[in-house]
């Protein structure tokens, strides 16, 4: 018995594996990832002919691997830098947005090596998860805080001969300024930046 029911979550696992992959591969070419290819990776733990070992969740290691600029697939912690891997992470909670998932996420590094229109995208697809989850972003880009409903400013101050680290609600009076300064690093003006307005109502 247990094997027919471990059989039948196995077919039941390469056949979600397969929708999976489609829907996160959809979400990298969104994110501007369209050569990255995404595999659930589904392999029987009988690796010498022994079926005589049971285990609670059947007889399927699962894993997930990617190739990025290649044919070759390999393990995703393996390839991906931080911002690819932080960017198939967020590919792979969208297309699994409608299942259960942990209250809060947060993404460090998302915007390692982009700009523009990649920023963006992944500043709406921020916005498109955050109607389900709560979302923490740590980021510079403006194209992506732009896209967020509550804002802060984490810079560093020295206290007595100590550094310590400064987290400050901006307000809406301010949040032109602060998302402008990472598109022009000059000494703030009374003036908004151009282009910060677009930001803040893309």
């Amino acid at each position: 018995e247990y094997h027919q029911l471990a059989k039948k979550i196995s077919d039941n696992r390469n056949k979600a594996g397969l929708e999976l992959a489609q829907k996160v591969e959809e979400e990298l070419t969104f994110l501007k990832m369209p050569r990255a290819k995404f595999k659930v990776k589904i392999e029987s733990i009988y690796q010498n002919g022994d079926n005589n070992i049971y285990h609670q969740n059947g007889y399927d290691k699962v894993s997930f691997v990617v190739a990025i600029n290649n044919d070759k697939f390999e393990d995703i912690a393996k390839v991906a830098s931080g911002g690819e891997l932080s960017r198939f992470m967020l590919a792979l909670k969208v297309a699994l947005i409608n299942i259960k998932s942990v209250p809060t996420i947060i993404f460090d590094e998302i915007d390692s090596g982009i700009g523009g229109a990649t920023a963006s995208a992944v500043g709406r697809r921020l916005k498109f998860l955050a109607e389900k989850l709560q979302i923490f972003v740590v980021t510079h880009q403006p194209q992506i805080a732009s896209q967020a409903s509550q804002h802060f400013r984490i810079s560093k101050i020295m206290v007595t001969n100590q550094q310590h680290q400064q987290v400050v609600n901006t307000v809406i009076e301010k949040l032109d300024e602060e998302t402008s300064k990472p598109l022009f690093p000059v000494e703030k003006t009374l003036a908004p930046q151009p282009g910060s307005d677009h930001n803040l109502r893309a």
